[in-house]
Order: C-alpha cells, then sequence, then structure tokens
C-alpha cells in the first residue's frame, strides 16, 4: 500500500489498515515524533506526513497494524497518551477493552 493510498483512504475513514510490507515505506517516508512500547500491543507512533500526524497502532490479537490521522499533534498525543494509561490499567486487571476501529 502507497503513502498515497493511505492518505486518500485517511481522507474519509477514521481508521484504516495498512499491510505490514507497507510500513517500512511509511516510516521512510515520515518523521517519527514519539515511538511507545504499549507491552500488550506493539508498539505506538506517532508519524508526521506532509501536514497530516498519523498514529500507528497493532491490534494485539489480530497483529494488524492502524492508522489514524490527526490533524493537531496535542490530538495525537492525547490519543496515545489515552490508550497507554488504557494498557496500564489491563495490567492490574480492569477488564478494560480498547475500541480499534472506532
Amino acid at each position: 500500500m502507497k503513502t498515497e493510498t493511505i492518505l486518500n483512504q485517511l481522507a474519509s475513514a477514521t481508521v484504516v489498515e495498512l499491510d505490514a510490507d507497507a510500513l517500512p515505506e511509511l516510516l521512510a517516508d515520515s518523521k517519527l515524533l514519539s515511538e511507545s512500547d504499549t507491552h500488550l500491543a506493539g508498539l505506538i507512533r506517532i508519524l508526521a506526513l506532509r501536514d497530516l500526524l498519523l498514529v500507528q497502532e497493532q491490534h494485539p490479537e489480530s497483529r494488524k497494524l492502524l492508522l489514524r490521522g490527526f490533524t493537531a499533534r496535542e490530538e495525537a498525543e492525547s490519543f496515545v497518551r489515552e490508550r497507554l494509561e488504557t494498557y496500564e490499567r489491563m495490567w492490574d486487571g480492569c477488564g478494560c477493552k480498547v475500541e480499534y476501529f472506532k
């Protein structure tokens, strides 16, 4: 999946599935702003690509790579912070669930 295709899909979708073989190209085309190990669902990254910010995460069961677009860095950072807080509570046995496709 080419970077242009990803951007076109993000224009009309909240979440886009990314082919694993497209990740290296996306990482090469973008600037890595942050990367955190979730300890449950791989790495979660904030990437800058042109005038869009992308959050790349991985579904823990299906291992699908997912992308979300954000226009402001604060929004992307808030999203990542909330995800990491949820994963932390999951370690504590809260019974929390993450809605990956919303």
